[in-house]
């Protein structure tokens, strides 16, 4: 039993399986709170301060939207793209629990240097293909080994996919990870 912590989720390693928890914040958020106190000199600033962070996007860094509901909301996307898409390049999920806990299955840990895997393949097919800005809308997931795992027969496959991007890349290029099969002992 392995435990590993991302800025979204939590996964606990067990045998063929990784329970994927979602990360809800709260604690996080309530320090956000207590900073606008801090920062508002009265009562209708400091609700209007709120109000702002309420507002913001899911995707904005340390907004309540962002802290409570990211990892639910990658669990949720994770589940929903490989039960409609059935990917090739995904690891299976087996079980949602309405997104705060996801069965996949687990793999081989992913050994390739990020080098390997991004620089000489993934990017330059990418940048071959015409897509722009590559780096910053991949790279996150791309470029960490911990995002891929490999399958029973050696294959590469993606094991951390929540991300829309991610997603649109895979169904793409099915045969993005194709080339890469787990080195012979």
């Amino acid at each position: 039993m392995e435990w590993k912590k991302g800025n979204r989720r939590i996964v606990l390693l067990v045998g063929p399986f990784a329970i994927k928890i979602a990360r809800v914040r709260l604690i996080k958020y309530l320090a956000t709170i207590r900073q606008n106190w801090t920062r508002a000199e009265n009562l209708k600033n400091f609700l209007r301060l709120v109000k702002k962070d309420l507002c913001y996007p899911i995707d904005t860094d340390g907004g309540f939207k962002h802290l409570i509901f990211r990892g639910l909301l990658a669990n949720l996307r994770e589940f929903a793209y490989f039960v409609l898409k059935r990917c090739p390049n995904m690891m299976p999920i087996y079980f949602s629990l309405l997104g705060f806990v996801n069965i996949q299955r687990s793999g081989l840990p992913c050994d390739l240097d990020y080098r390997t895997l991004w620089f000489d393949h993934i990017q330059g097919k990418l940048q071959d293909d015409g897509i722009e800005s590559p780096v910053r809308r991949f790279g996150h997931h791309f470029s960490n080994s911990e995002n891929f795992c490999f399958d029973s027969k050696g294959r590469l496959r993606m094991v951390d996919y929540g991300d829309p991007e991610t997603v649109w890349l895979l169904q793409k290029y099915p045969d993005l990870l194709e080339p890469f099969h787990k080195p012979s002992d």
